[in-house]
C-alpha cells in the first residue's frame, strides 16, 4: 500500500513508484505526450510503462517537453529500473529547449519507471512527457562490457567510436608488456563529446585509474600508466571503458589510442640531470628510480626557456596512483618522503609547444633517521654505524 507521502491531495500523478501513472501500450507505441505539473516546490510525478519481452534492445525515447506559456520551467527526469529505486540514467537538458531526454535500450523485460521533477527543487512548472518506442536499437559499435570488449593493438592507432545511447559505455582490450609506459587517450572528439575513460586491471573489474580531462584535445581523457613488472602477455588483458561525462549525452563520437613506449628511463638518484626532449606538445617522457623508506627524494625539473610551462607528476609504485605534482613555473623542487622501499615512477610532460628539459632527482636522508646506511631497515648494521660515529665524533 502506498504511504501518506505518495498520495498528496490535488497532485495530479504520484509522488512514488506505487502511485505512478501507467503510461499504455498504445501510448508507448505511439509517443503520445501526457501533461503534468510539480505544483510544489520538492515535488515529483512518477510514470510506469512495460516492456514486452519481444520489444528487448528496441530503442526507447523518454523526453519531456516544457509550454512556451512556462518558460521558466526546466524538467529533470530520471529512468528506473524494475525496482522503482535503481537509477539507470538521468538528463537534465538533452532535450529540445529545458526539456529534457533519454535514449535507452531494455535489456530485460519489465515494469520500468520515469520520475519528473524540476532541476531546482525549490522550482515549480509545467511539462508534458513521453516515452515512445521507437523500433530496433541502432547497432552498438564497442561491447558495453570487458566480456565484449573491441580488441585494440597498444601501437597508438586511434580506433573510432561512437556513443549511440544514454549511458553507453564503449569497452576496449589491450595487451600489456610488464613494465612498460602507456599513454591511453582520447582524440577526435566530436562536437559536445566529453569522454571520461577508466583503466581496468586484467581481473575485468578492478579499476586501476578514471580521468576526465587531461587529453590533449578540450575535454578528452587522458591515462599514463606502467605496467607492473609481473605482467604476462598474452594471457593478460586490460580493459578501457569509454562513457561521456554527462551519461544522458548520444550520438557523439571519438578515438581511443593505446600507446606503449617501452620501459621508463632510469633515473638515478645521485642528483646528476638527465637531459631530455619532448618533440611534440603533450609528449610524454617516462623515468623510473629507486626510495629507500623514511628517505626524501628530492627532484628538480629545469629548462632553459622560460614560456615552456613543464610538467612533472610523481607516481605511486602501482604505476599510475597520481602523488605529487609540479610546474616548473612554480620555481619549486618536488619533494617527497617515502613510506616504502620500491620504485617509484615520474613522468616529464609539456602540453603547449614541447621542449628540452633537465631532471634530476637527489635521495636524501633526514637528520636523526635511524635507518644509517639507506637499506630501509633498523637493525644491528645501523647500531654498529651509529656506534663507530660517536667513537669517531663524526655525523652519523
Amino acid at each position: 500500500m502506498a504511504g501518506p507521502s505518495c498520495t498528496t491531495p490535488g497532485d495530479d500523478h504520484g509522488n512514488c513508484p506505487e502511485t505512478a501513472t501507467l503510461l499504455t501500450e498504445n501510448q508507448v507505441l505511439n509517443g503520445f505526450f501526457i501533461t503534468g505539473n510539480i505544483e510544489l516546490p520538492g515535488d515529483v510525478d512518477y510514470f510506469s510503462f512495460n516492456v514486452g519481452a519481444e520489444h528487448i534492445e528496441y530503442l526507447f525515447v523518454i523526453e519531456t517537453t516544457v509550454p512556451p506559456s512556462d518558460p521558466f520551467s526546466d524538467t529533470f527526469i530520471r529512468l528506473l529500473d524494475t525496482d522503482g529505486f535503481t537509477q539507470i540514467v538521468s538528463d537534465d537538458n538533452s532535450g529540445e529547449g529545458s526539456g529534457s531526454q533519454i535514449l535507452w535500450s531494455p535489456e530485460s523485460p519489465g515494469v520500468y519507471y520515469v520520475e519528473v521533477s524540476q532541476f531546482f527543487t525549490e522550482d515549480t512548472g509545467l511539462y508534458s512527457v513521453s516515452v515512445f518506442r521507437a523500433g530496433p536499437a541502432p547497432p552498438d559499435d564497442h561491447g558495453d562490457d570487458p566480456s565484449t570488449a573491441t580488441f585494440s593493438i597498444a601501437d597508438g592507432t586511434p580506433v573510432s567510436g561512437s556513443i549511440e545511447l544514454s549511458a553507453d559505455v564503449d569497452f576496449f582490450q589491450f595487451i600489456a608488456l610488464p613494465g612498460q609506459f602507456y599513454d591511453i587517450e582520447t582524440s577526435n572528439l566530436d562536437d559536445g563529446s566529453d569522454t571520461v575513460i577508466s583503466l581496468l586491471d586484467n581481473d575485468a573489474e578492478t579499476v586501476l585509474g578514471t580521468d576526465d580531462q587531461s587529453g590533449r584535445e578540450f575535454n578528452a581523457s587522458r591515462i599514463l600508466w606502467v605496467s607492473p613488472p609481473d605482467a604476462a602477455p598474452p594471457n593478460d588483458l586490460y580493459f578501457v571503458g569509454v562513457s561521456q561525462f554527462l551519461p544522458s549525452k548520444t550520438g557523439v563520437g571519438y578515438a581511443l589510442s593505446v600507446t606503449g613506449s617501452g620501459s621508463p628511463e632510469v633515473l638515478p638518484t645521485d642528483g646528476i640531470p638527465k637531459v631530455g626532449d619532448l618533440l611534440q606538445p603533450g609528449d610524454v617522457d617516462a623515468y623510473v628510480f629507486s626510495a629507500t623508506k623514511s628517505h626524501t627524494t628530492r627532484m628538480n625539473l629545469a629548462t632553459t626557456n622560460e614560456i615552456n610551462n613543464f610538467e612533472l607528476r610523481l607516481l605511486d609504485s602501482d604505476g599510475i596512483s597520481l602523488l605529487q605534482e609540479q610546474s616548473n613555473l612554480e620555481f619549486e623542487d618536488l619533494v617527497y618522503e617515502h613510506e616504502i622501499t620500491d620504485e617509484f615512477f615520474l613522468t616529464v610532460t609539456e602540453p603547449f609547444q614541447g621542449g628540452a628539459y633537465a631532471l634530476s632527482a637527489t635521495d636524501e636522508v633526514e637528520a636523526g633517521n635511524p635507518d644509517l646506511n639507506g637499506d630501509g631497515r633498523i637493525d644491528a648494521i645501523d647500531f654498529i654505524l651509529l656506534m663507530e660515529a660517536y667513537r669517531t665524533g663524526e655525523e652519523p
